[in-house]
């Protein structure tokens, strides 16, 4: 799916209706976005991998939450 933007993006994680293609296109188009994708619960193995190399400290506390089964969201998008 393309999202318009990052509020259609936002809701598609926020209702666990987005697929891993759609994750993907996320990252790439909205890089704000990317701390959610790191808690999405459906995030696979290769993009969780890709996302730790990004270094980026919100990400890396969401993949943290996630190894402490404490993911739950970075909260709205504003």
């Amino acid at each position: 799916m393309a999202f318009p933007d990052a509020r259609a993006a936002h809701a598609a994680l926020a209702n666990r209706s987005a697929t891993l293609a759609d994750l993907r296109q996320i990252v790439t188009d909205f890089p704000e976005l990317r701390p959610w994708v790191a808690a999405y619960p459906d995030t696979d193995e290769a993009l969780l991998g890709w996302l730790v190399g990004l270094h980026d400290p919100q990400v890396d506390a969401q993949l943290a939450g996630r190894r402490a089964g404490a993911a739950t969201g970075p909260g709205p998008v504003t």
